[in-house]
């Protein structure tokens, strides 16, 4: 893929910062759900996100907030293997929250674009492991893939590309 560059060992790097962070310093606290911790949590994660996925994506801003529900069109999410079908869990958010479909196969080629959201756990207070990695559909030439929804897949299945095009409106912004 053109003007890309390969950051799946600097996205699983942060997902294994992130994680291990959560487990070990902040889900056993005895207010795991409360806002102050949750705030806390927040800064840690966001400062990994900028030192450890942002400094691998060169040029684009060091303010950008990663897991507020917002996709991040710089970086492409793709299949790890050469086969290009992706199991994906559709959500439908149209009664106000979000309920997810169960994981069906889709075939993904370059013009599908899944760009990354976060990473996913259905536990978020507990233990987490993170393995599911939550994209936004924002492009397909097939009416099979519904462009405009997010879907779940699984982090083992998925590679992680910088696209440098789609970084340019995201250089200088916050």
């Amino acid at each position: 893929m053109d003007g890309m560059k390969d950051i799946t060992d600097s996205v699983f790097r942060f997902r294994e910062s992130v994680r291990h962070n959560w487990n070990t310093y902040f889900q056993d606290s005895d207010e795991s759900m409360g806002p102050e911790i949750q705030d806390a949590f927040d800064l840690v994660e966001q400062g990994l996100f900028q030192g450890i996925i942002l400094s691998a994506c060169p040029g684009v801003n060091a303010h950008i907030e990663y897991g507020k529900g917002r996709a991040l069109p710089f970086i492409r999410v793709v299949p790890r293997s050469e086969t290009l079908e992706m199991m994906l869990q559709t959500g439908d958010a149209s009664r106000g929250y979000m309920a997810w479909n169960p994981p069906s196969p889709f075939k993904i080629n370059k013009n599908t674009k899944l760009e990354l959201i976060r990473f996913f756990d259905w536990c978020p207070y507990n233990q987490v492991s993170m393995s599911l990695v939550e994209v936004y559909i924002s492009e397909s030439d097939t009416d099979l893939i519904p462009v405009g929804t997010h879907a779940l897949a699984v982090e083992h299945e998925t590679r992680f590309l910088f696209s440098r095009q789609n970084s340019k409106r995201w250089i200088g912004r916050t």
